[in-house]
């Protein structure tokens, strides 16, 4: 819609004029500086603006629009429809602009010292986005020649309550991860390389925890709707949210160090721009088509690749000229003493991260370096499952090691009286888990490193809530890491799946459950056909629907998991295949017309066509066969019949006498005056044959301490919030008292 493109080419331009307006405003002109501040707040206006016209042609059908039509249909539920804004790569990425408006005006009006340098970044980046909006609009409308009267409607994997909340909190992390880049830039700018991390970090706090929340709650909406038993496969998709995650997580113990202790400023700065960097990268690699062979997730290239590559090339040297410019003023320190101290573990801490983040971005990344060769390929998943299993046992010993190692001493003897409680339980946790029979020594090993690591944390957690609960986000969140660490081991690695091919109304065993196939139904509160299996286990039973359907929209059998949470294991339960109830014996055989024939013990003789449906007006093509058979001396007259009427013919048979049989037509040869006849039932010798057998094929697993992985992100998202709370208190408090202190005496 004209109206629509309106708006984002005046985004565009207002982004550009706070652009020049706020490099204009270093300088110290204040006129500037109110231009750049009315600029923004325009272009935060206008992006909201065509969000809301975007969702107003959504919800009122108008199908014209080629982005509506796409991912949307008149039946769709309400909440549905909200989620069909964000269906899309057009979508996402004025999902994204609004946001990025939205928190850029929340920052000039926090940030009035900093404004100046802070938002002409923000600018830049919203500048990008609208270009790339205005390259492909999302109210681009659809060929004259194919106005539709109907939409083509929202996947059905979309279409699912997580999908009204996993994109819009992931495109907020990605929106605020541009101010600690900001933030970075505006350092160098003002040489001022303490500062902004004192300012930044609660912003960083704040972007870390949505990003992280959109992370958790996409692998949690993925094992519970995609049906393959697990909740994070390493897909490219995944990826790029999780390596800027992972980066600016160390950027966040990064600026706790250098608040702290003054060191690590130039680790900070290349930390905060590599995170926004890694983000425009993500972006790159997902929706710029690369990877489209590679990745469930990956759209389809839109034609914007070089816009990508553009501002990707453009932010990337901004930064390195900014840095090269700067780096032999930034005051270089040691950044720990001595081994033993809580410096030297935050250090290796930043090590194993960035180790990290690095791993996991050369794999994602194969595919495009591969193409280079000419012969692209992707690694598998056992590469980060192998790669990342002691990343993650050096990053439950470094979350234990922590709490117990002071500030710049070496108090070894010390150090090590605090360690001695939580390595018993450590010892004490591996030693059940082997009694349970994990017996693996990597495995034990991680088992122990995550206990440990959750016991220190709990005990600085308790003595820390003895004062205020506000100073325990970051305990609480250690907590939650090493419980995700001991759930991913349980439930990924001592997961158990068996497949059963299951007779209706015959049970079968497993784990100690009994399952038992009752049949397909639709349930009236989804509408989509759905396994109906009784599970019983100790004489008690309950009743699982997992869906399979077939979906128009993907061409292809769509399937639901039912999950039953138990205290200690998840049953996992997913409907793999339906297999064709197919006759074992079909007698088939030709007859011509006025010919008789002894076929399993029936006289067949066939008497003529049965023309009177065909050809009546009421559009209905009905052909029959009038056969006279006779069976034990007894004659009776059958008329099987075909549908020609619809796309396909619809066969009508007739029950044969004597036995749970049918007879069908096969074929028609009305010029030779042949019919082709079948006989379902029945044998040869004639010999009844039983009705076929309704089967489904499920996949069943036991997935062991998975509830310690959910409760571990809980803790971790609940821990961050609790951090991010207390920075924010402190910044408020800092910002009150500079603002007091200017008051005349």
């Amino acid at each position: 819609m004209m109206i629509g493109n309106l708006m984002l080419l005046g985004g565009f331009i207002a982004s550009g004029l706070a652009v020049v307006a706020y490099a204009l405003a270093m300088r110290g002109d204040q006129k500037m500086l109110i231009l750049g501040r009315r600029a923004f707040y325009t272009l935060a206006g206008l992006a909201t603006a065509a969000g809301i016209y975007l969702m107003y042609l959504i919800l009122t059908h108008r199908f014209q629009v080629a982005y509506v039509f796409q991912y949307s249909d008149s039946r769709l539920p309400a909440i549905y429809l909200f989620s069909s804004f964000w269906a899309g790569q057009e979508g996402t990425f004025l999902l994204w602009a609004v946001f990025g408006g939205w928190l850029g005006i929340w920052l000039l009006k926090r940030e009035k010292n900093f404004e100046a340098h802070l938002m002409p970044f923000m600018a830049l980046m919203q500048a990008f986005l609208f270009v790339i909006l205005l390259k492909k609009s999302p109210f681009a409308l659809m060929p004259p020649e194919q106005l539709p009267v109907e939409g083509a409607g929202l996947n059905p994997l979309l279409q699912n309550f997580w999908m009204g909340i996993h994109p819009p909190v992931v495109f907020l992390g990605y929106a605020g991860l541009t101010i600690p880049f900001a933030f970075a830039m505006a350092a160098l700018l003002r040489r001022e390389y303490d500062t902004w991390v004192k300012r930044a970090l609660p912003w960083t706090l704040f972007a870390w925890l949505t990003l992280g929340a959109g992370i958790f709650i996409g692998g949690y909406w993925a094992y519970n709707v995609l049906g393959w038993g697990g909740y994070w496969g390493w897909d490219p998709v995944e990826n790029a949210s999780l390596i800027p995650w992972l980066v600016s997580t160390a950027l966040l113990h990064g600026m706790l160090l250098q608040r702290t202790r003054g060191t690590i400023r130039k680790t900070n700065i290349i930390f905060a721009t590599l995170t926004f960097l890694l983000i425009l990268y993500g972006t790159f690699l997902t929706r710029s088509g690369v990877l489209s062979d590679f990745s469930v997730h990956s759209f389809a290239d839109l034609g914007i690749t070089a816009y990508l590559v553009g501002f990707l090339t453009l932010f990337f040297l901004l930064a390195a000229v900014l840095y090269v410019m700067r780096a032999r003023e930034i005051a270089g320190e040691p950044a720990y003493e001595k081994v033993v101290s809580r410096e030297f573990a935050f250090v290796a801490t930043l090590g194993v991260l960035a180790a990290a983040a690095i791993v996991i971005l050369a794999g994602t990344s194969a595919p495009l370096l591969t193409r280079i060769s000419g012969n692209p390929g992707s690694v598998s998943t056992s590469f980060y499952n192998v790669t990342n299993t002691p990343v993650g046992i050096l990053l439950a010993l470094l979350l234990g090691l922590c709490p117990v190692l002071a500030w710049k001493q070496d108090g070894r003897q010390a150090t090590l009286s605090r360690l001695v409680a939580p390595v018993a339980v450590a010892v004490i946790g591996a030693v059940v888990a082997a009694i349970l029979g994990v017996r693996t020594p990597i495995y034990l090993f991680f088992v122990a490193s995550a206990i440990f690591g959750v016991t220190t944390n709990l005990i600085m957690f308790v003595s820390v809530l003895r004062g205020k609960i506000i100073n325990t986000g970051g305990y609480l969140t250690h907590i939650g890491v090493g419980l995700m660490l001991a759930g991913i081991v349980a439930s990924s690695a001592y997961s158990q799946t068996v497949k059963l091919n299951l007779a209706a109304n015959e049970p079968q065993s497993a784990f100690g459950y009994r399952f038992t196939y009752r049949g397909m139904f639709v349930p009236p509160a989804t509408g989509k056909p759905a396994v109906k299996l009784e599970v019983a286990r100790n004489g008690r039973s309950f009743v699982v629907a997992p869906e399979m359907y077939y979906s128009q929209y993907n061409d292809g059998m769509m399937r639901t998991p039912s999950i039953k949470k138990l205290a200690f294991e998840d049953l996992y339960i997913s409907p793999v295949e339906k297999p064709e109830a197919g006759q074992s014996d079909v007698v088939r055989f030709d007859i011509a017309k006025r010919e008789t024939r002894e076929v399993a013990g029936y006289r067949f003789y066939f008497d003529k066509f049965d023309m009177s449906q065909h050809n009546t007006g009421s559009n209905v093509e009905q052909v029959g066969v009038v056969l006279r058979v006779t069976y034990q001396g007894k004659e009776t007259t059958l008329t099987p019949s075909v549908d020609f009427s619809g796309s396909e013919p619809g066969f009508f048979p007739a029950q044969l006498p004597g036995h749970n049989a049918q007879v069908e037509i096969d074929r028609i040869s009305a010029s030779e005056g042949i019919v082709g006849l079948a006989l379902k039932g029945i044998a040869p010798d004639g010999r009844e044959v039983p009705p076929p057998v309704d089967r489904m094929v499920i996949e069943v697993s036991v997935k062991p301490l998975i509830n310690v992985l959910w409760l571990g992100t809980l803790l971790v998202l609940i821990g961050g919030a609790v951090a991010w709370r207390r920075r924010d208190i402190e910044l408020n408090k800092q910002a009150s008292e500079s603002r007091a202190g200017e008051l005349p005496a």
